[in-house]
């Protein structure tokens, strides 16, 4: 029996036309770096804290998960001090092929972010907010990670009032203190 000579060609190269179509990119590879838990020294709006954090993947894989508590020291502008607490989602929209954050904070906000943009070589995330739930409309808040090695990394969270320019509230450098397994 004899085969035409482009038949041996593509059933030569059939299993490697497969393994390259099964091969997709890791969406969740920018932030599989951050899986484990956290210790933070923060400074902003609110004054100085520490903060803790912990970043798992929930629900079959399927999400981000992570939660933050930051307690503040009392100061004059807060002389009480104050504990935050915030959760994250951080889901990956196949429609669109971008990772979304979805943000609740202990005040009422929720904030639905995009990844905007990513700077692999400088280890640079940055987060745009498409929704500020309960807030005023046209409300913005900006989030931005920057990887300093495996084990440190800083944050940076900006507002913005309507038609007002990004302004800081807190940043924060995050130190790991343990490593979890994916």
């Amino acid at each position: 029996m004899r085969f035409p000579f482009v038949t041996l060609v593509a059933i030569a190269l059939l299993p490697g036309l497969a393994h390259a179509q099964s091969e997709q990119p890791d969406p969740w590879r920018p932030l599989r770096a951050f899986i484990g838990s956290w210790a933070g020294d923060e400074t902003g709006a609110p004054g100085v804290g520490k903060g803790e954090r912990n970043y798992k993947f929930v629900i079959d894989g399927n999400f981000l998960h992570f939660r933050n508590i930051s307690r503040f020291k009392p100061q004059e502008r807060n002389p009480e001090g104050e504990t935050h607490e915030d959760w994250g989602f951080f889901s990956h929209d196949t429609n669109r092929e971008r990772i979304v954050l979805r943000q609740f904070f202990v005040e009422g906000f929720v904030i639905r972010y995009v990844l905007a943009s990513e700077d692999e070589e400088a280890g640079r995330l940055v987060f745009l907010s498409e929704d500020v739930e309960n807030a005023p409309p046209g409300f913005r808040a900006r989030y931005i990670i920057t990887r300093q090695n495996a084990d440190q990394f800083e944050e940076v969270f900006e507002l913005a009032d309507p038609g007002k320019d990004f302004a800081e509230l807190i940043r924060s450098n995050w130190t790991r203190e343990q490593r979890d397994q994916l």
